[in-house]
């Protein structure tokens, strides 16, 4: 309450006691909300996620994996970015661990849309993993990865407010995802989750956050981008669609409506603002990965991927692998 920070291990006790029930509701609200007010350090979000990480059903992977996930929050209730772009990246030989929940804020989250399309959204781990070595994507829910989370869980919906659990949910992959395309709808905590993500040991990440306030590379707006490498300086530039169009132009609706829209961009029949945005932030992922040199390079295959439908193609092998079990 009167401005002082917390280090990373003080933060971490304080996490463990809410986890073990240790800590009561009410004093975990008072510390979520105090935390938000002041404004959450990076050593603080660090000490948040190096927890919630410890405590994490974890996935056995290998080599370079990249994951889509984004932060949420930004009202806008757009078509599935993220999970559509994720498919995209698969379709031409990126290990991609999708990691999401259903929805908070928006009227379709990742796993509302993905249960609609008929992915096995409940795997177990051993299934998970051998999916993502079959098919080259699997996709990691949220609540069966985090079972920590059940205790902080009934603190933030009591709350009702933004508190750190809001941003931090990308930096908990259950895969360890090397590489990470992070939407963030807050642009103070870009940076700050990008520094968190160099000390807990990524290659490269790539957080966006655009001027209309989207967790997403925007086709209304320009774009802000920070880019982070192991063992270099971080970068930050800003990047512009190629023709503006308006955010209504990829406005979604409920999980039938986002799964037809998302079966649609994948096989190839997207409208022209629907392609621009899949592929301008499909182009991100694929740099991002190592797949393609630039950006601009990577908008080009991801223009090529949707024009070919093998992006749908990736999304019926993912339903069939889980249709088996």
């Amino acid at each position: 309450m009167s401005g002082g920070n917390l280090n990373d291990t003080e933060t971490s006790e304080i996490i463990e006691a809410i986890i073990s029930g240790d800590l009561n509701e009410v004093l975990a609200g008072a510390i979520f909300t105090a935390l938000a007010m002041k404004g959450e350090t990076v050593e603080e979000l660090l000490g948040i996620v190096e927890t919630m990480r410890k405590h994490m059903v974890e996935i056995k992977t290998d080599g370079v994996i990249l994951d889509t996930c984004g932060t949420g929050g930004d009202g806008a209730h757009t078509i599935n970015i993220s999970t559509i772009v994720a498919f995209a990246c698969a379709s031409v030989g990126v290990q991609v661990a999708k990691h999401g929940n259903r929805s908070v804020s928006s009227k379709c989250g990742s796993f509302d849309v993905l249960e609609e399309l008929g992915v096995n959204i409940e795997m177990d781990t051993v299934t998970a993993q051998k999916c993502l070595e079959e098919v080259g994507i699997t996709c990691l829910f949220a609540p069966k990865y985090h079972p920590a989370m059940k205790h902080i869980a009934q603190v933030r919906t009591q709350l009702g407010v933004r508190t750190a659990f809001n941003f931090i949910g990308p930096l908990l992959n259950p895969a360890h995802a090397t590489h990470q395309l992070i939407g963030v709808s807050n642009e103070k905590m870009a940076q700050k989750l990008g520094e968190i993500a160099m000390k807990l040991g990524l290659q490269k990440v790539i957080l966006v956050h655009s001027d209309d306030g989207l967790d997403e590379i925007s086709i209304s707006a320009p774009t802000y981008i920070y880019e982070f490498v192991a063992g270099q300086d971080m970068k930050a530039y800003r990047i512009e669609p190629e023709q503006f169009f308006s955010l209504e132009d990829i406005v979604g609706g409920d999980r039938v409506q986002n799964a037809k829209i998302m079966k649609e961009i994948l096989s190839g029949r997207g409208t022209l603002a629907q392609n621009m945005c899949i592929a301008m932030n499909a182009g991100m992922a694929l740099y991002t990965v190592g797949k393609v040199v630039n950006f601009e390079e990577g908008k080009t295959l991801a223009y090529e991927i949707l024009k070919s439908g093998i992006g749908m193609k990736k999304l019926e092998e993912c339903i069939a692998f889980g249709s088996h079990i």
